[in-house]
C-alpha cells in the first residue's frame, strides 16, 4: 500500500495527553496513512504508552527514538523515515478530527503546502481559531504573517527534500525557523477550510515556564534564520514588509510576554531593540503591524521602549 501521508509526533513527557492524541491519529478515515510517533528522551511513562500503542497498531505506528534534544531534531528525524507523499507534523499534546488527513489529502491536489485551521480552548473556557490572516490578497504574504506553527501545516515529502528544508536542530522557535520561510520556495499552497486540529493549552512549556529559560534568547537565531533565507532567495526586497512584520510580532510582542516575568529577561530587551533599531527603525509604519489592534501595538511600543512596568500593567503579570 503506497503511503498518502506519513504523520510525524514529536513526544516529551506529554504522558496524560499522548492517549488522545494518538487515539485521534489510528482512527483516521484516511487508510493509507503511518504515525511516526518519536520520544525524545521523555523521563515519564510516554515511552510505555508509545510501545503499547505500536503493538495494538503495527500497521499504523512506527515508534522512534530521537536522543538529540528538541522538537527540531526530532521532526526532523520524522521526515527522513517518513515514506509518504505527505508529512504532516501533530503535537503529542493536541489531537485532530478523524477526518483530518483525507481532508487535507484531497485539498492538496498537487499542492507543496496544505494549510490546516485549528481551535484552542484557553483557560478562561473560550475558543479561539487558528487560521490564515487576510491581511492582503496575496496567498504568499498572508502565509508570511500568520506566524503559523508546523501542526497548521502538511508538506510534500518531496519539497521538502529538493529545497533541503529542515527545523533547526537545538534551539527552540525552530518551527517560526522554518515556516515563514517555506512560501520562499512555492505558489502551490492550498488552504483547508475546515478546523481540524485541536491545540491544547498546557502549562510548563518553555514559553510558558515558571522560571528562566535562556532557550528563550533562540528567537535571534531563528530570525537570522530567517533572514538569512530571505536573502538567499532574493526575496528580502520583494517581501521587505513581511520580514519586518516578521522581527516586529517577535521581538515586540509575542516574546516580550514571554520574558516579561523574569529579571534576566533585561538584556533580552535591550537586544531586541537593538536589533530593531538597526534593521526596522520605522517599523511602527509597517503596514501589517498598523492592522493589529491598539493594545498589541501599545504592547510593542513599550517593549521597544523597555518600559517593563508599563507592559506589567498592562498585561497584568
Amino acid at each position: 500500500m503506497s503511503i498518502k501521508v506519513s504523520v510525524v509526533v514529536p513526544v516529551y513527557n506529554t504522558a496524560d495527553f499522548l492517549r488522545k492524541c494518538l487515539d485521534s491519529l489510528t482512527h483516521q478515515t484516511l487508510k493509507e496513512i503511518e504515525i511516526l510517533v518519536i520520544d525524545n528522551n521523555s523521563t515519564d511513562e510516554s515511552p510505555a504508552i508509545i510501545t503499547e500503542y505500536a503493538k495494538r497498531h503495527p500497521k499504523k505506528i512506527r515508534a522512534l527514538k530521537c536522543a538529540e534534544w528538541g522538537a527540531g531534531a526530532t521532526r526532523n528525524l520524522g521526515m527522513k523515515k517518513a515514506t509518504g507523499e505527505y508529512i504532516g507534523f501533530v503535537d503529542s499534546d493536541d489531537y485532530v478530527e478523524s477526518d483530518t488527513f483525507e481532508l487535507a489529502y484531497r485539498s492538496a491536489a498537487g499542492a507543496d503546502i496544505v494549510v490546516l485551521p485549528g481551535t484552542e480552548k484557553l483557560p478562561s473556557g473560550k475558543t479561539v481559531k487558528f487560521e490564515l490572516y487576510g491581511f492582503s490578497k496575496n496567498l504568499k504574504r498572508n502565509f508570511m504573517t500568520s506566524g503559523l506553527a508546523p501542526w497548521q501545516i502538511m508538506v510534500r515529502r518531496d519539497f521538502m527534500f529538493k529545497h533541503r528544508l529542515k527545523f533547526h536542530a537545538g534551539i527552540i522557535y525552530e518551527d517560526a525557523a522554518l515556516i515563514n520561510t517555506l512560501p520562499l520556495y512555492t505558489d502551490k499552497i492550498a488552504v483547508l477550510k475546515k478546523p481540524v486540529y485541536h491545540y491544547v493549552y498546557r502549562e510548563g512549556s518553555v514559553q510558558r515556564a515558571k522560571e528562566w529559560d535562556s532557550h528563550l534568547l533562540d528567537i535571534f537565531t531563528a530570525l537570522e534564520d530567517i533572514r538569512r533565507a530571505f536573502k538567499k532567495a532574493k526575496s528580502a526586497d520583494e517581501y521587505s514588509a513581511e520580514l519586518e512584520y516578521i522581527h516586529a510580532l517577535a521581538l515586540l510582542k509575542n516574546v516580550a510576554e514571554f520574558v516579561l516575568p523574569f529579571s534576566e529577561g533585561k538584556s533580552y530587551y535591550e537586544r531586541a531593540r537593538q536589533l530593531m533599531h538597526e534593521l526596522y527603525p520605522h517599523w511602527q509604519r509597517n503596514p501589517y503591524w498598523k492592522k493589529l489592534r491598539i493594545t498589541t501595538r501599545l504592547v510593542g511600543w513599550l517593549a521597544y521602549h523597555k518600559c517593563r512596568l508599563g507592559l506589567k500593567i498592562l498585561l497584568r503579570k
